[in-house]
């Protein structure tokens, strides 16, 4: 502790790593991990549903700082060695990746790899960069880890933290010290590990003033020194636990600063701005600055009660806020200094009351083009009281390249079922989501991630073709249901069938039943019998008002004629002992599908 003209100076001693991943995200992107695929592979029987849940290929940027300066270290993706994968700065692909004097790395590309050669399932997987060739933080002399993750996360609340990003832990472990952000919005976790000195100051979110919460933009510091070296400073809140400083990062609010961005002074009065890449909000509550440096040479002012303030003789005669002063050896046990306090501004944002504002997303090229009958818009957003948002799209209708004129309302995380088939094209601006937001207070405002405003569209797979079902195999419709084969019971033959289906039947859509049968007297194989068509004994006109009211009607189906008798080889059988039933849909209008909820079948002596 230095002491600079009445006003005690502490010397920050610690040790951080930051590693920031930046994405860029283009096209339309289905936020369910991966790509589902249906596959309706029919020898008459098998339906195969099934998912690929694997990270789809994308390039990452990656930056680093305060590693060990000057060393050579090995990318790794989920344990798997990625180097071949990795381009750094103004190299080529697959060249060594170094840091520099400082220990940072800026504009490594990593591209993930998604083929039979190598892939990685969606979820958290770790990105690794770490000074030797077998990946062991054991034996590791520097190491930089982050969690990149390939789906979406809903809105998160951990205690005083809301974000639409998880907070991080602070941890400890074997290795060199590890900070990890994302400056444009990818989840990130941190990790430290080693030795720290940090310093750390309470601060309190009045409930009083401020009952829904703040959100703030930057934190001002003021520094004595600085490093001459190149290593950085950083700066991070965190949540308080019985009024010590906790180990949850909040989402947003780590920063780091290299020498040439902190200003220094001999009289505290030049700021060194902390602006963090999203404003951070605050619920009423406590809440820990935390400073952390690799470097010795670092010099914050702070000010102790019945010291002169620097340039005066005026004495700090009492705190001016509810906070305290934190020193640490480990970042994890910390020492209060009641007469004592960090010097810093805290800048909070000032939202326009009574106002609405709006925000555009629009799809960016793509070299698939997706269908929609149904839509859900997936936004990660946080909505605080006092505050809305309401959304509507825009897409491209079937038969143009015009994108709608007018936006359609929807809610979001909700199916929306569209009048008509649309579609979003491979090419830019065929689909627009608009978000409206409103807030009745200027310290807050709701929330929308940008890096996760996802859209999830769903073709249904119907036609309104018929022929050709007859046929013991085959047929051109594209909805089909067909039943296991039913062997009954010996003794237990049947003559007759009749099927009971509860279902939609929307206007412009039908649903024909066929039965498949075979007599145990019969020689033919069960696969040769042609399927017969079945007549509706309800009424074949009633439709449903609305598949969104689930307004079900009770359909029955039975052979045409008294039975299911059926002539094979010029042998006229009256009974049967297997059977299977097929259902076919058909619709004029893709939007206008039946749903089927219940299947019955009974089989008649």
């Amino acid at each position: 502790m230095k002491e600079q003209r009445g006003w005690p100076i502490r010397r920050i001693t610690t040790e951080t790593v930051e590693t920031t991943t930046i994405q860029t995200r283009t096209g339309i992107r289905n936020e369910i991990t991966g790509v589902d695929t249906v596959r309706n592979s029919i020898g008459e029987r098998i339906v195969d549903v099934s998912i690929v849940p694997f990270i789809r290929a994308r390039n990452i940027t990656i930056q680093v700082r305060g590693m060990k300066p000057s060393t050579r270290v090995y990318p790794f993706f989920d344990s798997e060695s990625v180097a071949i994968y990795c381009t750094p700065s103004g190299g080529s692909l697959g060249d060594a990746i170094y840091t520099d004097d400082a220990g940072s790395i800026d504009g490594l590309v990593f591209a993930i790899p998604n083929s039979t050669t190598l892939r990685f399932r969606t979820g958290e997987r770790q990105f690794l960069l770490v000074d030797n060739t077998q990946g062991d933080l054991v034996t590791a002399a520097t190491y930089s880890e982050v969690m990149y993750q390939a789906q979406g996360l809903l809105q998160t609340k951990e205690n005083v933290v809301v974000s639409t990003r998880v907070p991080r832990v602070q941890s400890f472990g074997q290795g060199s010290a590890s900070e990890f952000r994302n400056t444009t919005n990818v989840f990130t976790r941190r990790n430290v590990g080693g030795w720290f000195d940090p310093l750390a100051e309470t601060f309190l979110v009045d409930e009083t003033l401020y009952p829904d919460g703040i959100f703030i933009s930057d934190i001002d510091l003021f520094f004595k020194s600085k490093d001459t070296d190149g290593l950085p400073v950083s700066l991070q809140i965190r949540d308080t636990l019985n009024g010590y400083p906790a180990q949850t990062i909040l989402p947003f609010s780590d920063v780091s600063l290299l020498p040439a961005q902190v200003n220094i002074s001999e009289d505290a009065t030049t700021a060194t701005k902390f602006t963090f890449p999203s404003l951070v909000y605050l619920q009423p509550g406590e809440y820990a600055i935390v400073v952390l440096s690799n470097s010795l040479k670092y010099e914050a002012y702070i000010a102790e009660s019945g010291e002169n303030i620097i340039g005066t003789n005026r004495k700090v005669s009492a705190q001016p806020y509810a906070g305290s002063l934190f020193k640490s050896q480990n970042a994890s046990t910390w020492t209060p200094e009641q007469n004592q306090d960090l010097t810093f501004k805290i800048n909070r944002a000032n939202f326009t009351i009574n106002a609405t504002a709006y925000a555009i997303f629009k799809d960016d090229t793509s070299s698939t083009e997706y269908k929609a009958d149904i839509i859900q818009i997936v936004p990660e957003e946080a909505i605080i009281n006092n505050t809305s948002i309401s959304w509507g799209v825009k897409l491209t209708d079937i038969g143009s390249t015009t994108l709608d004129t007018t936006f359609t309302n929807v809610i979001q995380k909700t199916n929306y079922k569209l009048p008509a088939q649309r579609r979003i094209t491979t090419a830019a601006d065929s689909y627009q989501s608009k978000a409206t937001l409103t807030s009745s207070s200027a310290f807050i405002s709701p929330v929308i991630d940008t890096a996760r405003n996802s859209v999830i569209t769903i073709e249904n797979i119907i036609n309104n073709l018929t022929t050709n079902e007859t046929d013991a195999e085959g047929g051109n419709a594209t909805a089909r249901y067909i039943t296991r084969r039913v062997n009954l019971k010996d003794g237990f033959d049947a003559t007759d069938l009749n099927v009971h289906l509860t279902a939609i039947r929307q206007g412009g859509s039908t649903i024909s039943v066929y039965f498949k049968v075979l007599s145990q007297f019969d020689t033919d194989t069960f696969d040769n019998r042609s399927w017969t068509l079945m007549e509706e004994i309800s009424n074949s006109n009633s439709v449903s008002a609305s598949d969104l009211v689930n307004e079900y009607l009770e359909l029955e189906f039975s052979p045409l004629g008294t039975n299911a008798n059926y002539v094979s080889g010029g042998v006229t059988y009256d009974s049967f002992k297997t059977f299977a039933i097929k259902i076919v849909m058909t619709s004029a209008n893709t939007t206008k599908v039946p749903l089927i909820r219940d299947i019955r079948v009974i089989a008649l002596a």
